[in-house]
């Protein structure tokens, strides 16, 4: 199945202006489904039985992918009945899918592979009006559609030019076929005048030059290229593990799925919201023990923020993925520096460039530690590096001529990786005939848009320098965005008289859209930014810039450049607002106000005039991005203004955010180093926290006894009484009082106790609880949850605090009540580290617990139960009516900076359910008391 390339024959005298890639025999006569199937021979590449897919709790293996894929195939075989009469006008065989990352969308795409069809993905966002076009564009012969009505519904407008289904009917027609998989690996592909390498196995859709979005589409021959040289640079080992979580729609995800699969690695599916929350995308890198990530530098820069935001134990949650790869975005020296700094040893970390039209990846550089980054680097920039096998790099002047050495030029790509070319469009210009090569496999040349020079680094390496766009086109989040087509939209709107769209600083840090608007007379820009809401993805939008009219050049061309000077002053301005008390905040939300939107301001480059007109709508639409929102919670900090992250990223509007917002200080003259009076303050609360005594008994039975009978997630479903949780805290008193773990928060102005911690040591706990029947339900779940995952954490006494309850007064706002909460869980993990404990362990059952321990404290989860599938030993089911939304966290946090023992062990996250396919949860407890 190996092709062998023939070297590329160029004039001697012209070498030193090219750059060339390792010439190498790869699979380029075999597709993607063929180089799958043969892994199961004589080559043993692929184990049958070996996990394949990790997706949440499914887990499939090699075997079962093939299989399913294989059914799957006959039967969208059946509903289509290709000929060439309906292929489409490139003559390829082109299958639409609109699945979200799943088991369900690998099994669809290896069985359009081994139709010898194409995929074409749709993406849910995309608006009505794209989905038309692309699909009287390629012309697919079938949609293949998640089964939830809301995907489903994207397909109406075009089921008059193609056949949809959705992945429900379709797995069940695949169960249902009577005929052996042997069988069905026999069945030939489906016709094409094509050889299977030559066949079109990926269409994906980009922006063009023209503002309108064209198919790209990808051969086998191509992408087998591309993977064979990853194998060979970066080979699989068998502990390897990868990620699936880039959008189908851009080209990192070919190789992010393909890669792992056609070497029989495993590879974890991942949702596409997991990175859009950077302390969540570390947790399941941690949880999967991920070894591969491929990600843009704007995300990995927001995972630094987090470990600052976090600390050392997201870091350490880190230390499984050896292999970074970063692509789609401009990489900065400072960005690799600081990724030596978190891991020094024993990681590399990858510059990769290219586009879809040159399957991805054409050129790379790779760095080891520091010291490779300093042979690598030429003046203080990150190259773009060196060909990938079986390609070449030329610089070329507008006469395509080559430029010389350290010469700026325009970047051509030769070899195997280029695209055939566009849907309906084989002659485009992007495409041309190579000048100075005429040997099979380079005669063509793609013509990139980016400005590069071939240079030198400071280690004489020859290299090829990234030195921006050459048109209107830019990379956002690593996905190409065209100021041409947002331009276009703009313009269409009927409230804007003129528009101009331009970039700030392209391939920079702080890259900006901006649209420069001439609304029309008496126009509102809310109308305005509604309607590029609807109209534009969230990374395509725009910061609005009014104008009184477009300036223009003698010529009568747009002058570009005073409008991005117009743009930067406003940066230059951006911090300076003095019309605070036309805000409406009061006390102390007005200097809350202040701090977080004059940080927004420095962080997004919007000014905080722009962001105080804006209050009521998203920080999404002022230059904010879920990505640099990491960024204005870690600033936020240092500045002692504090918010969660699910707070800020889920808040509908600035003012949301500013309420959820608070500030902190804390009095280090009334510190006591045993806790015994520590003084902090929210706004102008100041508070005081101190170990439990006896003086301390009612108020916290008082306070314990009502958050839990009127509050509590679960108790509300035993009708556990307020007397009944007084009961069971009088039964364990005495030791909370003498163990010194459990402290009580008081106002300092009143002394009135506004909430309560209670903490044991999990290896000196009370032997016996006395519990109502109610109560004794809740605890009984609680301790068959938690004994199963302390097997596997450090034992012994002295080693882990077990956060036992938290309560709030019943008097306190909602707002006091999150800082309390947020303040008590800080103060467990301090008090642990201050008594040497090992780490923390607690069961969150409230949403807000759960999010204050997971997203800000860095809690790592042990397990998740759905209460709902709960039975008593007596065999009733307490919790039945819980919706099953209603889960229950058992998580611990490492604290200090231990070095477990031999005995001790770490642990590998529980996904079983209890109660799940029959199974019943039970514990040990009888009448009304229970052995913890």
């Amino acid at each position: 199945m190996d092709i062998v390339v023939e070297s590329p024959e160029h004039e001697e005298g012209k070498l030193h202006r090219l750059l060339e890639g390792p010439v190498q025999t790869f699979p380029g006569n075999a597709s993607l489904a063929q180089y799958f199937q043969a892994g199961f021979g004589d080559s043993q590449r692929i184990a049958p039985f070996q996990t394949a897919l990790f997706d949440d709790e499914k887990i499939h293996n090699f075997k079962h992918l093939d299989e399913v894929s294989a059914r799957m195939a006959e039967v969208i075989r059946k509903i289509i009945h290709v000929n060439y009469r309906n292929m489409n006008p490139d003559q390829d065989i082109v299958i639409g899918v609109c699945i979200p990352p799943s088991d369900k969308l690998v099994f669809t795409l290896f069985a359009i592979m081994k139709l010898g069809a194409a995929y074409l993905p749709y993406e849910v966002s995309f608006p009505e009006e794209r989905v038309i076009k692309i699909t009287r564009d390629a012309r697919p012969v079938l949609i293949i559609s998640d089964h939830h009505t809301n995907v489903l519904s994207k397909f109406d407008a075009v089921k008059d030019l193609t056949k949809v289904t959705n992945t429900a009917d379709l797995i069940k027609m695949a169960d249902e076929i009577e005929i052996s998989v042997d069988d069905l690996r026999r069945t030939p592909p489906m016709i094409s005048s094509q050889s299977m390498a030559e066949r079109t196995a990926i269409v994906l859709y980009t922006s063009g030059s023209s503002g309108e979005p064209k198919g790209v589409r990808l051969s086998n021959r191509a992408i087998m290229n591309r993977l064979q040289w990853q194998w060979q640079n970066f080979p699989f080992v068998p502990e390897d593990r990868c990620v699936f979580k880039t959008s189908l729609t851009f080209v990192d995800s070919v190789a992010e799925i393909f890669g792992p699969l056609l070497q029989g690695s495993p590879l974890t599916i991942l949702s596409k919201t997991t990175t859009t929350q950077p302390n969540i995308f570390i947790q399941k890198l941690d949880q999967y023990k991920i070894t591969r990530l491929v990600l843009v530098p704007s995300l990995l820069r927001a995972m630094f923020q987090t470990i600052k935001l976090i600390g050392e134990d997201a870091r350490v949650m880190l230390e499984s993925v050896k292999l970074w790869v970063c692509s789609g975005e401009t990489m900065t020296k400072d960005l690799v520096m600081e990724f030596f700094e978190y891991f020094p040893q024993g990681y590399t970390i990858c510059n990769f460039y290219g586009s879809t039209e040159i399957m991805g990846d054409v050129t790379y550089v790779s760095f080891s530690s520091k010291q490779e980054v300093f042979e690598r680097t030429f003046e203080q920039h990150i190259p773009i590096g060196e060909p990938i096998n079986n390609t070449v790099i030329y610089i070329l002047n507008n006469q395509l001529d080559m430029t010389p050495m350290e010469e700026i030029g325009e970047i051509y790509v030769g070899g195997y990786n280029l695209a055939k070319g566009y849907v309906g469009q084989p002659e485009d210009s992007r495409f041309i005939t190579n000048p100075f090569c005429k040997t099979n496999g380079f005669s063509r040349l793609y013509k990139t848009g980016d400005f590069g020079k071939i240079t030198e680094t400071q280690g004489k390496i020859r290299t090829l320098a990234y030195e921006g766009r050459v048109d209107s086109q830019l990379k956002v989040r690593g996905q190409r965005v065209d100021l041409t087509e947002i331009e276009m939209v703009m313009s269409g709107i009927h409230l804007v008289s003129k528009a101009k769209v331009l970039c700030y600083h392209p391939g920079l840090e702080d890259q900006t859209i901006v649209a420069f608007l001439v609304p029309a007379s008496g126009t509102h820009m809310d109308r305005i930014k509604t309607m590029v809401d609807t109209r534009l993805r969230d990374y395509e939008r725009p910061v609005l810039r009014v104008i009184d009219d477009v300036p223009l050049l003698v010529n009568g061309k747009t002058d570009r450049q005073r409008l991005l000077k117009m743009y930067e002053q406003d940066l230059e301005n951006r911090t300076t607002f003095v019309e605070w008390n036309t805000l409406d905040f009061t006390e102390p939300k007005s200097e809350v106000a202040k701090v977080v939107l004059t940080t927004m301001a420095e962080i997004t480059g919007t000014a905080v005039e722009t962001i105080a007109e804006n209050l009521n709508n998203s920080y999404y639409n002022v230059g904010g991005s879920s990505l640099n929102s990491i960024q204005v919670i870690v600033k936020l900090r240092e500045r002692k203004c504090y918010v969660t992250i699910p707070d800020f990223l889920n808040s509908r509007t600035i003012r949301d955010i500013v309420d959820s917002a608070y500030l902190i200080t804390e009095d280090d003259d009334d510190a006591d180093e045993d806790m015994a009076l520590t003084v902090f303050e929210q706004g102008k609360k100041t508070y005081t926290i101190s170990y439990l005594t006896d003086d301390d008994h009612d108020e916290t039975l008082n306070i314990i006894a009502y958050s839990f009978s009127h509050h509590g997630d679960l108790e509300k479903y035993t009708d556990a009484t307020y007397e009944e949780f007084q009961t069971l805290i009088n039964s364990v008193w005495d030791p909370l009082v003498e163990k010194e773990l459990s402290f009580i928060i008081r106002r300092k102005n009143d002394k009135k106790a506004v909430a309560v911690a209670l903490n044991f040591d999990v290896y000196d706990e009370p032997s016996e609880i006395e519990a109502s029947k109610g109560i004794g339900y809740v605890l009984e779940m609680l301790e068959f949850i938690e004994s199963r995952q302390r097997e596997k954490l450090p034992k012994g006494k002295g080693k882990l605090v077990h956060s036992f309850m938290m309560g709030t007064s019943e008097d306190i706002d909602e707002s006091e009540n999150v800082f309390v909460i947020q303040f008590m869980e800080e103060r467990v993990i301090q008090m642990a580290e201050e008594k040497k404990f090992f780490g923390v362990m607690t069961t969150n059952t409230n949403a807000l617990t759960q999010q204050i321990a997971r997203d800000i404290h860095g809690y790592e989860t042990l397990s998740e139960y759905h209460v709902n599938r709960y039975v008593a030993p007596d065999g009733t089911k307490p919790f039945m009516l819980a919706p099953d939304s209603f889960t229950i966290i058992c998580c611990w946090r490492k604290v200090g900076h231990h070095h477990l023992n031999a005995e001790d062990t770490f642990f590998h996250e529980d996904t079983s359910e209890p109660g799940a396919d029959g199974d019943t949860i039970t514990a040990d407890v009888s009448g009304t008391t229970l052995d913890i």
